[in-house]
């Protein structure tokens, strides 16, 4: 079982700064799946939902959330993975992600650029697991591998055809994203390395 994960120590992160428009990779938009079409839904562990942070998803009632992969969804309706949230009336709500350009006014989820993951010295998510050293950001990468890791889905826009797989992570690389408070995509690159993007 993992540890508790602490926001105290983000260590890998190279910039905590606002990220001007010009400092954004991608954007997604989130969007409502009927919750009358997600009943059957894959629904992750709870030991894979994190917390919800972003003010506008609090006032909808969104209590806690988890990355739930293309790899594990209904391709028709939401091809490129969604998010699933635990709502304050007992059900579950599920949000397609869309790749949208940064300045559109649906661009919910905003990504910085590429930023190279230098706390474990991991080269692939295979070493991050066999890691043993007692940290709160190699806890957090166990966590989003073994909850979310999927395949690359966009393989031929960039900066997505430079990586092989990724995983969501939250916990200390909330404090890493322009926006922060939000999380980040953990992207293994093809022939090795590690980078993120932030929210």
């Amino acid at each position: 079982m993992l540890g508790l994960i602490t926001p105290l120590m983000p260590l890998a992160f190279s910039s905590v700064e606002p990220a001007c428009p010009s400092d954004i990779a991608y954007a997604f938009s989130l969007t409502d799946l009927p919750r009358d079409l997600t009943t059957d839904m894959y629904t992750p562990p709870d030991v894979c939902f994190n917390p919800v942070t972003i003010p506008s998803l609090l006032e909808s009632g969104a209590l806690e959330y988890s990355w739930v992969p293309w790899s594990s969804m209904d391709s028709d309706l939401a091809p490129s993975g969604a998010f699933v949230y635990k709502m304050s009336d007992g059900g579950m709500l599920y949000k397609k992600i869309t790749a949208v350009p940064s300045d559109d006014p649906s661009a919910t989820l905003k990504f910085g650029l590429a930023q190279e993951e230098t706390e474990t010295a991991a080269n692939t998510f295979d070493e991050v697991e066999m890691l043993t050293i007692d940290d709160s950001i190699v806890a957090e990468m166990k966590r989003g591998i073994k909850c979310s890791e999927a395949a690359i889905s966009f393989t031929t826009t960039a900066p997505f055809s430079t990586y092989d797989k990724f995983f969501w992570a939250a916990g200390p690389f909330k404090l890493a994203g322009p926006n922060s408070g939000c999380g980040a995509y953990v992207y293994e690159k093809k022939g090795g390395g590690l980078v993120y993007h932030s929210c």
